[in-house]
């Protein structure tokens, strides 16, 4: 079955929130290093484990959500967005003035937000549809 328009649009979204984090990584990596070595509480080893892991939950919700059409995982990566924007909204509350004038904030801000559109894709007609395993479009019919 040919996956619809809005899974394909939800993947790109999906994966420039991928390149969009992976860049904001590269370019903050030894002040998160140099951070956690100053706390003294966490191993060097854990932020690149951290990031192997979320990575690979992250391509996971992607293979079952815009592969296979699981509305499951679906689901789970709706609450998972869910929680994340109650973080940034608490994010907003405590310090905002400090926030919004981050770079950094304002790069999470834009894949939060990019994060939340890919997430609406999920949800349009043709997707639906394709989540029950129903054709998308009047070719998959004759197939």
């Amino acid at each position: 079955m040919k996956r619809p328009q809005s899974i394909i649009w939800f993947e790109r979204l999906f994966f420039a929130v991928l390149v969009i984090s992976l860049i904001q990584l590269y370019f903050s990596w030894s002040t998160t290093q140099a951070t956690i070595a100053a706390t003294h509480v966490l191993p060097s080893w854990y932020l690149p484990v951290v990031l192997v892991v979320s990575w690979a939950i992250n391509l996971t919700l992607w293979y079952f959500i815009a592969r296979r059409g699981s509305n499951v995982t679906k689901w789970i990566y709706v609450v998972l967005l869910a929680i994340g924007l109650i973080g940034v909204a608490a994010s907003l509350f405590r310090q905002p003035a400090l926030h919004v004038a981050s770079s950094e904030r304002l790069v999470g801000y834009l894949t939060t937000f990019l994060s939340v559109v890919s997430a609406y894709f999920l949800f349009r007609p043709d997707a639906r549809a394709w989540f029950r395993g129903e054709p998308t479009d009047i070719g998959d019919i004759f197939r």
